[in-house]
């Protein structure tokens, strides 16, 4: 059964990520939770209907209202103050490849031989030059289909709010193009690598602007991996030159409708988190312990940014409840005293962590994050 969270209340979760103090206890955040996690949770069937984007087509709205409701109830049920609704021309470009353009899912999408497990292929991709950039049918601006946040909003308890989530476009244009083809383009054929990931950005950030427009929106969510464990996927100067200036624009859009901005991103940041902060970066997510050190992070950069999730999730896949209650426990003390933070997993709850052991992470950011929150 789910456990007593209490009452959901997005002012929590705002507190902790505009860094305004201490709320009545560390809010819980994931930026995903799978299906059958969901489903064992709550104690019937839920879908997340809005996984869509990079590899993912979206499925006919019909289907997507008749999924959210147990899908926003999954939310409300295990302790979280927000709901994740993902949105974004990504799922628009791969309607135009599963209906059989430019060879369809095979481009961009690789499945296991003995399992239906899929993931985005290092290889393929659809634009693969500059004349496939140019007869590719892109999406017209502004033609993403919103209803969703409208369905959503009018399902959410008293005091929860929506997060919107769209792609940041690196992601997105890695796999498109296939990513070995990407990176070697960045010393063959640069210019073509910008004017995709540009095309992409101007498509996106209209999206972006029509979905924080609305009314149950209470947060932005960012979605762009830069980085693996030891280090940046592409150089700072490339980022810098033609990744955040668009990160930066949207940082702007955000505050200026009043939201705190979410950034997602794997890996090891470091070398550029100043200039993320300077994007107007309110919290980040996941803080992946293998790549950096989140009690290192907030002494340094506590007082600009809100730090969000960091459970190991190699730990919540092996690892047992009760140590995984230790890694919550630990990870509070350390983290939580002053605010500024949000427990969670290091990157998602995939579908091989254990309902129980995922159980065991809610329970115990609800037994040690009431504040005042003693750090021995």
């Amino acid at each position: 059964m789910p456990f007593p969270a209490g009452k959901p209340d997005f002012e929590r979760l705002k507190m902790a990520l505009l860094r305004r103090g201490e709320p009545d206890r560390v809010p819980l955040f994931e930026v995903s939770v799978a299906d059958v996690v969901m489903t064992g949770f709550l104690g019937r069937p839920v879908h997340d209907p809005t996984r869509v984007g990079i590899t993912l087509t979206p499925p006919p709205l019909d289907e997507t209202l008749r999924h959210l409701p147990d899908f926003v109830a999954f939310y409300a049920a295990a302790g979280y103050d927000f709901v994740p609704i993902r949105f974004g021309i990504g799922g628009q470009v791969m309607a135009v490849l599963e209906s059989g353009y430019a060879g369809g899912f095979q481009k961009v999408r690789t499945t296991h031989r003995d399992t239906s497990r899929e993931w985005a292929a290092e290889e393929g991709g659809f634009i693969t030059s500059w004349a496939d950039l140019e007869a590719f049918p892109w999406p017209e601006p502004g033609t993403v289909n919103l209803a969703v946040l409208d369905a959503a909003g009018q399902m959410l308890p008293a005091g929860m709010r929506l997060i919107a989530h769209a792609g940041g476009m690196v992601m997105h244009a890695r796999i498109w193009m296939g990513m070995e083809r990407f990176w070697t383009a960045l010393g063959t054929d640069a210019a073509l690598v910008v004017t995709l990931l540009e095309k992409l950005q101007a498509l996106q950030i209209v999206a972006i602007e029509r979905a924080l427009d609305h009314p149950a929106v209470g947060a932005f969510l960012l979605d762009d991996d830069l980085a693996h464990c030891g280090g940046l996927l592409e150089s700072p100067r490339f980022l810098r030159a033609h990744v955040f200036p668009f990160y930066k624009r949207i940082g702007e859009i955000v505050h200026r409708v009043g939201l705190p901005f979410i950034m997602h991103t794997d890996g090891k940041v470091t070398q550029v988190l100043p200039d993320l902060i300077a994007c107007g970066l309110d919290a980040l997510h996941p803080i992946e312990p293998k790549a950096m050190d989140i009690a290192a992070v907030k002494r340094e950069y506590g007082d600009r940014l809100a730090l969000l999730g960091n459970i190991d999730v190699d730990l919540l896949t092996r690892g047992s409840p009760d140590e995984i209650r230790a890694s919550v426990q630990t990870r509070i003390r350390e983290v939580g005293p002053g605010g500024g933070y949000a427990i969670g997993s290091s990157n998602s709850i995939p579908d091989y962590v254990p309902v129980e052991n995922y159980r065991a992470l809610v329970a115990a950011s609800l037994e040690f994050g009431r504040y005042p929150i003693q750090k021995e």
